[in-house]
């Protein structure tokens, strides 16, 4: 997992690290193994390191793609071997994001598996996209003026950014009735002028126009037929290993939490199951 911020300035001037420094140490705070600036034009991209599965030690990131797009991930990919496969691409998990972007375009985000959030320059096209999985599971905040775009994975970054430009913020009353009723709408924040970007949607922005594309979507009407009983409760059992299993996939000890209620016991009690077929199990920890 990492933590990253950028800003694409439209008019007048180009880019420079002093337009973001507001955000670093809220990236430091999340990503203290190191990172990286990316500077080229009207884009600057910081990114900060919290190496989590044994791919990211060697991760460079932001990733420059062969086609001189700029990447920025924060994120695991689940299905990592199936892309690499099809992609001939068998880096870090950032790398096969970035060869699945110039392969299938923003249409890639739909293909990717996991829990995780990205920010992509073109300077091609001169198109930033921020886009998250279909749960938001990594967030991904913005703020856009007449003059540019700024990005942030730490909503502190976009608030203190706003600070420091003299941008007066208000608190957004539905998001507060959102947040002790039914639920917050997902786009929005405690601020009228920060918005997220929508779990399984993917927000490209140029100069002209701001668009958002849905990558990825529940679809209720799908159904799975069996003859018996017994196969559905065989499928979800794979699935529900699959989910567990794929978040085990660290170096180093995995932290869960146990409520005591039946979903968490769940979870617990399968990554106990797996990590002891693995020989692992001294690296599972619970809190509560």
């Amino acid at each position: 997992m990492s933590a990253h911020a950028g800003i694409y300035i439209w008019h007048g001037r180009e880019a420079d690290v002093s337009d973001i420094e507001c955000c670093v140490p809220h990236l430091d705070r999340l990503g203290p193994q190191g990172g990286d600036v990316y500077v080229m034009g009207p884009v600057c991209m910081i990114y900060r390191a919290f190496h989590v599965t044994p791919e990211s030690l060697s991760e460079k990131q932001p990733v420059i793609g062969r086609d001189t797009s700029v990447l920025m991930w924060d994120g695991r990919l689940d299905n990592r071997e199936d892309l690499s496969l099809l992609l001939g691409e068998r880096g870090t998990d950032a790398a096969i994001v970035s060869a699945a972007w110039i392969k299938w375009g923003i249409h890639a985000c739909g293909r990717l598996l996991g829990d995780w959030a990205l920010a992509h320059w073109s300077a091609a096209t001169h198109t930033v996209t921020l886009a998250r999985d279909f749960a938001g599971t990594c967030p991904i905040y913005y703020l856009k003026s007449t003059a540019y775009v700024m990005w942030c994975s730490e909503l502190e970054g976009v608030v203190d950014f706003a600070r420091s430009r003299g941008i007066d913020l208000t608190v957004d009353e539905e998001w507060v009735a959102g947040h002790f009723g039914l639920g917050e709408d997902p786009e929005c924040t405690p601020y009228r002028e920060i918005r997220a970007v929508d779990p399984g949607g993917a927000l490209r922005i140029t100069r002209a126009e701001t668009s958002n594309h849905c990558h990825t979507k529940l679809e209720p009407n799908n159904q799975i037929r069996y003859g018996r009983d017994g196969e559905y409760e065989e499928h979800f059992r794979e699935l529900f290993l699959k989910s567990v299993s794929c978040r085990l996939r660290t170096f180093g000890k995995v932290w869960a939490h146990l409520s005591g209620g039946l979903d968490s016991s769940s979870v617990v009690a399968a990554a106990a199951h797996i990590t002891r077929e693995n020989g692992r199990i001294s690296e599972l920890e619970t809190v509560s």
